[in-house]
C-alpha cells in the first residue's frame, strides 16, 4: 500500500476505496437509468439515482475518481429529464415545484458533469 502525504485519501486504500463506493453509486445509477418505471419523479430509486450523482459529483471534488465521461452522464441527464418532463403533471405537484425542482435537477448533472470534463482535459 502507498501512503504518500497525511490525508485521508493520500494513501491507496483510501483512494480505492473512495472508488468502490463511487462505482456502486455509479452501478445503481445505470440500473435505474435501464427504467423507465424507476426514473419516474415519484419512484424511491428516482431519488436515489439524483442524490447518487450528487454523491458521486461530491466524492469527485475531493478524490481523484475514475469517473464516466461527460457525455455518457449528459446521456443520463437527458433521458433522467425526459422521463420527469412525461410523468411530473401526473403527479399534480404544487405550484411552482415542478420548476424548481427540475432546475436542482439539471444542476446536480450539470455539476458532475464539468467535473468529468476537469478530468477529460
Amino acid at each position: 500500500m502507498g501512503t504518500w502525504a497525511a490525508g485521508n485519501f493520500d494513501n491507496d486504500a483510501a483512494l480505492d476505496y473512495a472508488q468502490q463506493v463511487a462505482d456502486r453509486l455509479m452501478d445503481q445509477i445505470e440500473t435505474t437509468l435501464a427504467s423507465e418505471h424507476g426514473m419516474a419523479p415519484d419512484e424511491r430509486d428516482s431519488a436515489r439515482m439524483v442524490a447518487g450523482v450528487e454523491l458521486v459529483w461530491l466524492i469527485g471534488r475531493h478524490v481523484r475518481l475514475s469517473l464516466p465521461t461527460a457525455e455518457a452522464v449528459a446521456y443520463w441527464r437527458d433521458e433522467y429529464l425526459a422521463v420527469w418532463d412525461r410523468h411530473i403533471d401526473g403527479l399534480q405537484p404544487a405550484p411552482g415545484f415542478k420548476e424548481q425542482r427540475r432546475a436542482v435537477i439539471a444542476v446536480t448533472f450539470d455539476r458532475l458533469i464539468e467535473l468529468c470534463r476537469s478530468q477529460e482535459r
